[in-house]
């Protein structure tokens, strides 16, 4: 299954042009190790896997976290996931914004609200969150957040 999913991949170029080739509801897990950090606005992506995903089909995927200080047990390299302590992280102007933000080293930061709302707005529940290391950068841990969503059943009603 793996080795047909990278063929597509190759035939169709890109990512989202390979997922948008499968028929809706027939994806049971997405995965976008850091590769998010080239999409900014991530509702088309989320909406556009939401309608391939299976029900109960997750999508996990790690983006670059936009906060800027984080707690104490999230320092690296003593952890590479750590547990939530949101009072102790200080957001960005971008968390106050947009959600979102192109760093210098010409990737998209993402803030952990945003995303959370994102995925709600796309049909999709948030069943887990980490802060964790998607990458190392110049000999330094990248801070990120590892997301797990899961397709929400659609609301069938009978007339």
């Amino acid at each position: 299954v793996v080795h047909a999913a990278l063929r597509r991949l190759a035939q169709h170029g890109d990512m989202m042009a390979a997922i948008a080739a499968r028929p809706e509801a027939s994806l049971h897990l997405v995965v976008f190790a850091d590769v998010l950090v080239y999409v900014g606005d991530l509702l088309h992506v989320l909406r556009d896997v939401r309608s391939r995903l299976a029900a109960g089909g997750a999508t996990a995927m790690t983006l670059e976290a936009a906060e800027e200080s984080v707690p104490e047990a999230c320092r690296f390299p003593e952890a590479l996931v750590c547990k939530d302590e949101r009072e102790s992280v200080k957001p960005t102007q971008a968390c106050s914004g947009r959600g979102w933000a192109l760093t210098v080293d010409a990737r998209f930061a993402h803030c952990r609200e945003y995303v959370e709302r994102t995925a709600e707005a796309a049909g999709m529940a948030v069943v887990l969150w980490r802060y964790a290391t998607p990458r190392w950068n110049r000999n330094r841990p990248v801070l990120g957040h590892l997301f797990v969503l899961e397709a929400r059943h659609h609301d069938v009603r009978c007339s």
